[in-house]
């Protein structure tokens, strides 16, 4: 992906709907890094300053600052809908001006919950690639006036390409259209490099307790990422198997329901058991202490930190939610049990407990998996492709 160092380079501008670094935040790292070297410029716009635009500005990558919110409400008033498209509009207008004074060629919208960049698009009369992360049906986070099927229609009309991060993703359109080239799946890929070696190096190691079974549930602290089943499931495995910890990493915008979690740990007796975490970006050194991964999402489309424990040969118990099966192969590279049953979590993590020749087969099954399949090399070039093909 080089290019003539000559060469005028297009603006493409990227639209973040949030300054953290989460999944879909440190995807976009990784495929404005990968753009770097060809004949695109990145711009970025984020909704304030944080962490994202202190990593693109390491990078001497420039970052715009625009207010933007989510256009899913959390709650069907009418009042809050109005306001809110009020503050679209505001921040599409704001947007249109940065596509202007540099003579940007695409918008790329990093998530389908912000919706300013599409309009934006379609004020300038530019192409929109709007780069679908969500399931919106039966996710609690994400409600709307008119319903999730209006919401889609009415993204589907704004943007003229969408990338789905998985098949799951790309389903929920098919409610509302048939057959459709808008549409083009492009798995989140991980960096296999930097997951490689990891455990030669003294820096990364970390332990709770080597006499332990470590299991752990990395990501943001929110009910649909069931942490909840999670800390139910810990309290069933402990009868039967008392030797492991339980590790719990993530931030939560929520201190109502991160005071609920530790109150459930606590009426359980399971302190001693449970060691909780806010968010690490050193994610390798915390994965490298870990025997295995739960994932008991139950509105989950494609979470990365799977892909970043089947690379670092760590096998994964998830659920059977969204995207998650086309990643994680049932009884191959991990343990896919129902969503909200704690029952099954607990049987599922008892038996890998009592069989770490498994849980070692089934770890480098898993690096196999996403050596061949999930590159983020290969995510960027897939999505380098389409940039091309519009603008051809």
């Amino acid at each position: 992906m080089k290019t003539n160092i000559n060469q005028v380079k297009q603006k493409i501008l990227f639209i973040s709907h949030s300054s953290e670094l989460w999944g879909a935040e440190r995807n976009l790292i990784r495929l404005v890094d990968s753009l770097l070297k060809t004949q695109f410029e990145p711009i970025i716009v984020c909704p304030h300053s944080g962490p994202l635009v202190d990593e693109f500005k390491k990078k001497a990558i420039r970052v715009e600052i625009v207010k933007m919110k989510i256009w899913f409400a959390s709650k069907l008033l009418l009042l809050r809908f109005l306001y809110r498209l009020f503050f679209h509009l505001r921040g599409a207008i704001k947007i249109a001006k940065i596509i202007r004074q540099n003579n940007v060629v695409l918008v790329h919208t990093n998530s389908l919950v912000i919706i300013d960049g599409a309009i934006a698009a379609k004020l300038t009369r530019l192409p929109h690639v709007w780069h679908v992360r969500e399931i919106l049906d039966d996710n609690p986070e994400f409600k709307f006036l008119l319903g999730w099927k209006f919401a889609l229609k009415f993204a589907y009309n704004l943007t003229t390409q969408f990338i789905c991060v998985a098949k799951a993703v790309e389903n929920q359109f098919s409610q509302i259209v048939e057959n459709d080239q808008k549409f083009k799946v492009i798995y989140n890929g991980t960096e296999i490099s930097r997951f490689s070696n990891f455990q030669q190096s003294p820096e990364y190691s970390y332990s709770l307790d080597s006499n332990k079974y470590i299991v752990g549930l990395i990501g943001s602290i929110t009910p649909r990422k069931g942490h909840e089943i999670f800390i139910e499931a810990a309290n069933i495995a402990i009868q039967e198997f008392d030797k492991i910890k339980f590790l719990i990493v993530g931030k939560s915008n929520d201190a109502d329901y991160e005071k609920k979690l530790h109150r459930l740990i606590r009426d359980y007796g399971l302190d001693k058991y449970f060691t909780c975490l806010d968010f690490q970006k050193d994610i390798i050194k915390i994965m490298s202490s870990l025997d295995i991964l739960v994932v008991p999402s139950w509105a989950e489309p494609f979470p990365g930190v799977i892909l970043e424990a089947m690379a670092m040969e760590k096998p994964v118990i998830t659920t059977n939610s969204g995207g998650i099966p086309e990643a994680v192969i049932d009884g191959v590279t991990g343990i896919i049990v129902p969503a909200k049953d704690p029952e099954s979590l607990a049987s599922a993590i008892i038996m890998l407990a009592n069989d770490r020749k498994l849980v070692q087969k089934m770890g480098k099954l898993g690096r196999k998996r996403v050596e061949k399949f999930f590159n983020s090399s290969n995510c960027a070039q897939n999505i380098l492709n389409i940039y091309k093909e519009i603008l051809r």
